[in-house]
């Protein structure tokens, strides 16, 4: 269950990072990106849209480039094959997850993402960054003596 202090309405701002997947799209990027931006400008959201590329070789990077001069755009390329869609939402995901580093439950959702993903290496580095933020969340301590449980008994 989560702490009632991670949904306090406070001062936080709200923030969504928008992750779309990409293969040989340069020429749709900039339709995209002006469409988001027109959507939530004055809306009150930070946002970003994030682009996960597949290693496209076709501009989409330059194209990204121009853009995030003016809008919050990024692009970053999974070089890892196989190229697959759902390998480049996931590592979009990843990504977008990464940019509150300060907050438990990335951490914690990072680090169930990478165990899914077949990284328990990474994954448990995530179960101590979330405990080291807060030593009493037991849901990370569980996931990770769990993840240590399995990799002991397949011999890791």
């Amino acid at each position: 269950m989560p702490a009632a202090n991670d949904f306090e309405p406070s001062s936080r701002r709200q923030s969504v990072s928008i992750v779309v997947p990409t293969f040989r799209e340069a020429a749709n990027i900039p339709a995209l990106a002006e469409r988001v931006h027109a959507a939530l400008a004055g809306s009150g959201i930070e946002w970003e849209l994030l682009f996960a590329d597949d290693d496209s070789g076709d501009g989409s990077e330059a194209v990204v480039a121009e853009l995030a001069r003016r809008l919050p755009v990024r692009m970053e390329t999974r070089r890892d094959p196989p190229r697959d869609l759902s390998l480049s939402v996931l590592f979009g995901i990843a990504l977008a997850l990464e940019l509150d580093p300060r907050n438990r439950t990335s951490r914690q959702n990072m680090a169930e993402l990478r165990r899914r993903q077949g990284r328990p290496e990474e994954a448990l580095a995530s179960f101590a960054r979330a405990l080291s933020l807060d030593p009493n969340l037991e849901s990370a301590r569980a996931g990770a003596e769990q993840l240590r449980k399995t990799l002991r008994e397949r011999g890791e």
